[in-house]
């Protein structure tokens, strides 16, 4: 679940919801709602997550007034992607998951060129985020965790 200004991004077993808090009354109106489960992650002027299968990325516009439209959907992983994150500048996604690798794609260009950076890493991958100066934390099995240099 992520909130971006007055926007709720939820996901509830195979689908994207996208809801509008409205006012101060407790009011809302539900946006849109898309095919795909977690994980799911919203920055700036995109919003990323999973396919229903488990192991492609949809990235989307993140914009209201246009209707959050496709961009792209990407094969990313053999395996379930588990995990997914933001780079700090908004630049990059990265993914992870059973496969043990973590993988970063370019938001600029997510269709022509792919994964512009890999890393194997030993646990399965079930969570990560992203840290100053390009790193990203892993976290995984049995409570291993490894930073990644993702420069």
């Amino acid at each position: 679940m992520e909130v971006v200004g007055n926007l709720l991004y939820t996901c509830r077993d195979t689908y994207i919801t996208i809801t509008e808090m409205l006012g101060d009354k407790g009011g809302f109106a539900m946006r849109k709602s898309m095919q795909g489960r977690q994980p799911m992650a919203v920055n700036g002027d995109r919003l990323c997550f999973v396919t229903r299968d488990g192991r492609c990325i949809q990235i989307h516009e993140n914009n209201k007034e246009a209707g959050f439209p496709e961009v792209a959907g990407v094969p990313a992983h053999e395996m379930v992607i588990q995990a997914m994150c933001f780079s700090r500048d908004g630049r990059y996604v990265f993914t992870g998951g059973y496969d043990r690798v973590v993988k970063r794609w370019d938001l600029q260009t997510p269709a022509e060129s792919g994964v512009t950076g890999e890393y194997s890493t030993d646990p399965v991958i079930s969570s990560m985020c992203a840290g100053d100066k390009s790193q990203i934390y892993v976290g995984g099995t049995a409570g291993y965790l490894v930073r990644v240099e993702a420069a």
